[in-house]
């Protein structure tokens, strides 16, 4: 018997997570202020699905903000 039929797990998706400071330093065209406003309206602007909360802290997944951002532009 292979090692890899004992030992097949589903893969584990893989994030790209920021905090609020760190998405604003490596993408300075997005303000704080500005962000944390679209953040606190996530349930009704549907930015809610690239949002992880872990306590008090809010991460980003980088990805599926950029792929929400051109979905409100139309693309």
């Amino acid at each position: 018997m292979n090692t890899e039929q004992l030992h097949s797990y589903p893969a584990i998706p893989q994030y790209s997570l920021l905090t609020v400071k760190q998405f604003c330093q490596q993408h300075p065209a997005f303000t704080h202020g500005g962000l944390r406003w679209l953040l606190f309206h996530r349930q009704e602007n549907g930015l809610d699905r690239a949002v992880f909360k872990v306590g008090r802290r809010i991460l980003i997944d980088v990805d599926q903000f950029f792929r929400w951002l051109a979905q409100q532009n139309g693309r």
